[in-house]
Order: C-alpha cells, then sequence, then structure tokens
C-alpha cells in the first residue's frame, strides 16, 4: 500500500509540472541545457528527457525515474525581442521493457499559441546494451487567435489546427566509451493534420561522442528540409565536455555558428539526485548586433526510484565468480551488468544435517537430506540473467548411505520451506574428500542439497564402497565430445581432475571456441596432455 501510495505521488507531482511547464514554455527554444551548452550535441555521459528532442532512443540510457525542467531567457529573430521559456520532462523506465518519456513545450506569448507534446518510447533487446532503438510521437498545436481588427469583426472564428509528427532513432554503443547516433524528425512529412496546417520541416541528423579521461568531445551533422518553400539546409555543431571532482563539476562549451558555454553541478540527497545546469549562447558577426547579451537558460533536473537493470548501459553483462570457505558451497558465479563489479555482494552459509540413514529409509529409497544453504545477494533478481553454484559432499556420507551420483538433488526453497524449483546437477570432479557438483540456477536463494538412496541395495554398496573403476593410463592428446549441461571447467575436471586447467583445452581448440563461456553440444575439442 505505501509503495502504491508513493506511485500516486510522484505521478501528481509530474502532471503538475507538466502543467505548469506548458504555462510558460517555448516551442521554438532549446530544451536540454546540457546540450545547448555544447552547442547542441549529444552528450555521451550524462543522459536526460530533454535528450528525446535530439534521439529518443537515448531514453533507454536513463536507469531510474527523472524529472526535468528549465527556464531560459533567449532573443526570437522573428519578434525582435527578448523572450522567457520553459521546459518540463519525465521519463520512466518499464522495469525490462524499455522506457517512456514526456516532454511538454509551448508557446502561449503573441496572438497564436503553440503547444507541442512528445512521447516517446525506447528500448535496447536486439543487442542489449549495445544498441538502443527509439520510437517518438509529437502533436503540435496551433491556437490560433484574433488580433484587434478581428475582434472587432464578427465573423471572423478563433479555430486551432493540428499536426502530427512521427520520429525514430537509433544509438549504438560499441564501448562506454564511444556513442554514435542516427535520428529522423516528422518523417511523415507530416501527412497527418487537422485544419489549415503548415508542414513541419523534414530533420536528420548524425552524433558522434567519445569518453577519453573524463574529456568529451562530441560532433553533430544536421539535415533540414523545409516543405513550406522547398529548401534544405546542411549544418554542423562542435562541442565538448570536461568532468572534474569526480564528474561533480562539468564544463562545457560549444559551436554552432555561435558560441556556446555551461557549467553542471551534480547533488545526492538520499536516494534523490539533482543536477543543477547553465548554458548561455552568444552570437557572431550581425547577429550579436541584434542580441548582445544572449540567449541564457538554467536548468535543474532530479532523478529519484530504485535502478533498473542497469543498462541501460547497463545490459552489458559480465560474469563473477565468488569463491567461498564454506562446509557445502564452493563458488557462485553470477552474470549480470558488468557495473556491478564493486557492488556485488552474495551471502552463503551452508549447514550439515546431523542425520543417520535408517534400514526402512535405505529399503525404500527414501529422499534424505545432506544439508541446507542459507543464500542470498544483495543484486535485484531482475537485475540477475543467470547464476551457478558449485557445492560439495562429502565422500564418505555418499559412500555409507549408499548414494550414488546421479541421485543428488538440489532444490531452492521458499519462505515457508517449500521446494519451488528442483534441479538435477551435473558431476564436476572429486579430490580426497569431497565429490563436487554444479548446477544452473535461475535466482540467488535458500536451497536444500538432498539425495535418493538406492532401495535394498545399501549392504552390497557398503560392502562394494561403490569403487570407480581405475582407468587406463591416459594418452595425451585426445578427443571428447560436448553434451549438454558441460562446461570448459566442467570437461578439465572429467579429463584432468582438475577443473583451473580449462584453459589448456580453450588454448588447443581456439578455432572452434570463439568464447570460453559458450561451448555447444556436439563439439568435438582436442584435450592436450595436462602438461
Amino acid at each position: 500500500m505505501r509503495g502504491r501510495m508513493k506511485q500516486y505521488i510522484y505521478i501528481s507531482l509530474v502532471f503538475t509540472l507538466l502543467f505548469t511547464g506548458v504555462c510558460f514554455a517555448n516551442f521554438e527554444c532549446e530544451p536540454s541545457v546540457s546540450s545547448s551548452g555544447m552547442g547542441g550535441v549529444l552528450p555521451v555521459d550524462i543522459f536526460q528527457p530533454s535528450m528525446m528532442s535530439i534521439n529518443p532512443a537515448i531514453l533507454s540510457m536513463i536507469p531510474r525515474k527523472m524529472v526535468e525542467t528549465s527556464y531560459s531567457r533567449y532573443y526570437c529573430p522573428i519578434e525582435n525581442g527578448m523572450f522567457s521559456s520553459g521546459f518540463v520532462g519525465y521519463a520512466m523506465p518499464l522495469e525490462n521493457y524499455g522506457c517512456l518519456g514526456l516532454n511538454a513545450v509551448a508557446d502561449l506569448e503573441g496572438k497564436d499559441k503553440e503547444l507541442l507534446t512528445t512521447v516517446s518510447y525506447s528500448d535496447s533487446f536486439i543487442f542489449p546494451g549495445k544498441v538502443s532503438l527509439g520510437v517518438g510521437l509529437d502533436i503540435y498545436t496551433r491556437f490560433l487567435g484574433k488580433n484587434s481588427i478581428e475582434l472587432k469583426n464578427p465573423t471572423v472564428d478563433t479555430n486551432f489546427c493540428q499536426s502530427y509528427g512521427v520520429n525514430g532513432g537509433i544509438i549504438i554503443r560499441p564501448v562506454d566509451q564511444f556513442l554514435i547516433g542516427l535520428s529522423a524528425f516528422n518523417l511523415n512529412r507530416p501527412k497527418l493534420t487537422y485544419g489549415d496546417m503548415r508542414k513541419l520541416p523534414l530533420k536528420a541528423r548524425l552524433d558522434i561522442g567519445a569518453n577519453i579521461y573524463n574529456i568529451r568531445p562530441c560532433f553533430s551533422l544536421n539535415y533540414r528540409r523545409d516543405f513550406e518553400n522547398n529548401t534544405f539546409k546542411v549544418s554542423y555543431d562542435l562541442g565538448f565536455e570536461a568532468g572534474i571532482f569526480g564528474n561533480l563539476v562539468r564544463l562545457r562549451a560549444g559551436y554552432n555558428h555561435s558560441l556556446s558555454g555551461g557549467v553542471g553541478f551534480g547533488f545526492q540527497k538520499g536516494d534523490v539526485d539533482f543536477a543543477v545546469d547553465y548554458a548561455f549562447q552568444l552570437s557572431t558577426g550581425d547577429e550579436r548586433l541584434k542580441n548582445p547579451s544572449g540567449n541564457h537558460i538554467l536548468g535543474v533536473s532530479f532523478t529519484f526510484g530504485n535502478e533498473l537493470s542497469k543498462y541501460k548501459s547497463s545490459k552489458i553483462l559480465d560474469t563473477f565468480r565468488l569463491n567461498f570457505n564454506d562446509v557445502i558451497v564452493k563458488e557462485v558465479s553470477v552474470k549480470t551488468c558488468k557495473f556491478y563489479k564493486d557492488e556485488l555482494d552474495v551471502s552463503a552459509n551452508g549447514k550439515l544435517e546431523e542425520n543417520e540413514v535408517s534400514e526402512e529409509d535405505a529399503d525404500v529409497g527414501r529422499e534424505i537430506v545432506y544439508g541446507s544453504v542459507s543464500m542470498d545477494s544483495n543484486i535485484d533478481p531482475y537485475d540477475i540473467s543467470g547464476a551457478r553454484v558449485i557445492f560439495k559432499i562429502r565422500k564418505d556420507w555418499l559412500e555409507d548411505n549408499c548414494v550414488r551420483h546421479d541421485n543428488i538433488r538440489f532444490h531452492v526453497v521458499s519462505n515457508g520451506g517449500e521446494y519451488v524449483l528442483d534441479y538435477v546437477p551435473t558431476f564436476g570432479y572429486s579430490d580426497d574428500e569431497y565429490y563436487y557438483f554444479e548446477s544452473n540456477i535461475e535466482m540467488i536463494a535458500p536451497m536444500v542439497i538432498t539425495a535418493f538412496i538406492e532401495p535394498k541395495k545399501k549392504e552390497i554398496a557398503v560392502l562394494e564402497k561403490e569403487k570407480l573403476p581405475e582407468k587406463p593410463e591416459a594418452v595425451w592428446p585426445k578427443e571428447h565430445k560436448v553434451v549438454k549441461g558441460e562446461c570448459l571447467f566442467i570437461i578439465a575436471g572429467f579429463e584432468y581432475h582438475d577443473p583451473f586447467k580449462w584453459k589448456n583445452i580453450f588454448e588447443a581448440n581456439r578455432d572452434k571456441i570463439k568464447d570460453p563461456h559458450w561451448i555447444y553440444p556436439g563439439q568435438v575439442f582436442i584435450i592436450p596432455s595436462p602438461n
């Protein structure tokens, strides 16, 4: 109930800010303060809702809910005067389903009132973390007012007209330090109109940016086609940003036929991050005489809520291996966003069951419990793409209780103690004291390790001790055919009785193995000598 109330408060706050922003916003104003301070380029490191006007695909790089607002004082060459304007935008990540954004910009000065509302959606699902796609819809409304002469003429009626523009964009980040963006606006030219509406221009742009030791140079190439007068224009923007004091302060400068500059400050209060940005633009040449004071814009944004799947630059995954000195758990591998490298924490505390198998249990072949593990992680389950656990069982326990390797079971239990997920682990290797088993798991949660006793075979098994047959001396090199469930770690444990020699197999089969984490059933590998 408390979480739902927070959502209602957030939604009410957002719509209040949007309504307030519409009352003093201007359509022609560039809403992104950080971009304005860099000459209009697309920043490579900081992402905000206002950047939907540059590339709608930028939304999926915003990891938490964000509200942004700005106020500007700018020169309008058409009216030959100074005007004030503002902007409000909101970005809302949708768990694992991308990000939704809403911007509102308007011009309520003069006779005609203009209102622009933008709804955009973006996700990174093709190559998570490296390719992001975004789409947007602009609803551009003009309210036609009356001048003093028209007010005296009752035959002139006040009306409005409306036009819809379809936008699209793609952002490619082959590495975290490099970004390429391509976007286009008003792709429908636009043909969806109501009333006597002028055609909006077709706009397209290419953005390239890099991050080199917190120095971020950026470049934009712009194309604009006006259908009203059948003309087009090609221009470019240059900009850079420098982060100092751990990026708490950002210095900006740029050029797009005018000189730009700016500064940004970051703050944190509890779970809320604040950013305050200022930018200015100074005209050059003859335009400087008309607008000597330049354009100025001040913006504030704050980020709140739980951080969702970190890709948002986040879906760039890595596998982290954690070793434990525990009576049951040997190792846990977690596949998650690489940004969790310094944050990931997994706890594992095993407890052995002090029980002896009765004759009745041995005769019937019941399932007995070897031990339980209390396991937990500080990472949200939605941010874990996969996990693997290696646990150990005492050799004497298996032999005394007549348990075969393929009769081991692995269960994930609920808070009420019920088995919710069951696994059949794979035997990996052994040493003088333990047998080691491993299994993929879907979540980091409490576990129970059990075993099935072979019915009516206890006495025979105890006498024979179920010894493994002695293998003849191995001849190297030899071949191994991969079966389902195997990895290089398991194969090395089987062939060498030392799983940590898996690199020997990887180096001998580089022509067949592109990534040591990915091998496939049916592949045949050369197993070189362990030495």
